[in-house]
């Protein structure tokens, strides 16, 4: 399940820096977030916001997402969640 919030349109070849970041979890969901930002002088820009309601399989096996963040070497508990964010991607 996705969010996508469109802020401003890209122009045709415009160089762009993808941002992405995992923002929360729990035992089954990922919560990741992709930024499409601009550069140079439109360094900051922010061009459009995706969330992404994800899990993560090994072939068949749901990796167990506090595993997965462990073996990216945090081993803290995970942000707050935003339940309105999580509602609507329910």
């Amino acid at each position: 399940t996705s969010k996508i919030w469109h802020r401003a349109s890209l122009q045709p070849f415009q160089p762009f820096d993808l941002a992405t970041r995992i923002m929360f979890w729990d035992d089954k969901w990922a919560y990741l977030e992709h930024r499409f930002e601009g550069v140079g002088a439109k360094a900051g820009k922010i061009y459009c916001r995706v969330v992404v309601k994800t899990l993560f399989l090994h072939g068949r096996e749901k990796v167990p997402t506090k595993e997965l963040i462990h073996e990216m070497g945090y081993d803290g508990d995970s942000p707050p969640m935003d339940a309105d964010l999580v509602q609507a991607l329910a």
